[in-house]
C-alpha cells in the first residue's frame, strides 16, 4: 500500500531528509520520493546522470564529483581510458570517494532538443527504459540494498507506461529500497509529484498509482500532457 504522509509544518532544512511519498512497488521493492541533495543522501548507491564521456563538469555529476573528491573523475576517466565511450543507455560503477554512500552509479540517460518532436520522444523513450534497466541490474549484480536515483531526462515527455521499473519488480528476488531524490529548489517536480500522486489514487489502486507516480518522477508531463490523458 502507498501512503502519503501529511507531516507536521517542518522547515526545509528538516523536509530535506524526510520521505514525501512511501509505496510498496512488489512485496521486495519499496519506493520513496525525498527532497534531499544528492551529494549527502544515505544510501549505499546514488545514480548519477552522467555523459557518455563521464566528463564530470556540470549539474549533478559536478556536485557528486566535488564532493566526493577527485579520485571520482580519476576513476571515470580510467573506465574511458580502458573501456571507451559509456553508450546511452548503459551505466558504470565507481567507488564514492568521499560521499557518504558507497557507490556512484554513472548512468548516461538519452539526449533530445529543447522542444522534441513525437518522433524524437518515441525513439527516446526506449533509451531511457535500458537506462533504467541498466541501473537496477547494476543494483542487482553489486547486492545493493538501497540507490537513490534523480530524475533522469527528465526534459523527456509523454513516457512511455511499459516502464522498466515495474518489470524489474516482477522479477527481482532481493529486497532493495528504490529513492527517488528531487533536489530541495526543484518546486517544479515536486508539484509534479504531489498532482500525480492525488490523480493517481482517485483512478487507479494504490499498487499501480505509485507505478504512476515513478513514471511521471521520470518523465514529468508539465504543461505538455494532459493529466487525463492516461
Amino acid at each position: 500500500v502507498c501512503v502519503l504522509r501529511k507531516q507536521r509544518a517542518m522547515s526545509d532544512k528538516e523536509q530535506d531528509f524526510m520521505p514525501l511519498v512511501t509505496g510498496q512497488l512488489s512485496s521486495r521493492v519499496e519506493v520513496s520520493v525525498w527532497k534531499d541533495d544528492l551529494t549527502r543522501h544515505k544510501v549505499d548507491a546514488v545514480v548519477n546522470a552522467a555523459n557518455e564521456k563521464l566528463n564530470h563538469g556540470g549539474g549533478l555529476a559536478q556536485a557528486l564529483s566535488e564532493c566526493g573528491g577527485p579520485m571520482i573523475q580519476k576513476w571515470s576517466d580510467d573506465i574511458i581510458q580502458k573501456c571507451g565511450r559509456v553508450k546511452t543507455g548503459e551505466a558504470v560503477l565507481t567507488p564514492a570517494g568521499k560521499l557518504p554512500c558507497r557507490y556512484i552509479i554513472h548512468a548516461v540517460g538519452p539526449k533530445v532538443s529543447q522542444n522534441p518532436s513525437k518522433k524524437e520522444v518515441k525513439g527516446a523513450a526506449p533509451l531511457l527504459t535500458n537506462t533504467v534497466i541498466s541501473i537496477l541490474q547494476t543494483v542487482v549484480s553489486q547486492n545493493i540494498t538501497s540507490v537513490a536515483i534523480p530524475a533522469l531526462s527528465s526534459g523527456l515527455f509523454n513516457f512511455p507506461r511499459d516502464y522498466a521499473v515495474a518489470e524489474f519488480a516482477k522479477q527481482n528476488t532481493k529486497k532493495l529500497d528504490v529513492n527517488l531524490v528531487v533536489f530541495p529548489k526543484d518546486n517544479e517536480m515536486m508539484e509534479v509529484i504531489y498532482a500525480n500522486y492525488i490523480l493517481c489514487f482517485s483512478v487507479f489502486e494504490p499498487s499501480f498509482s505509485i507505478f504512476i507516480l515513478i513514471m511521471f518522477y521520470f518523465h514529468p508531463p508539465h504543461k505538455y500532457l494532459v493529466q487525463h490523458s492516461f
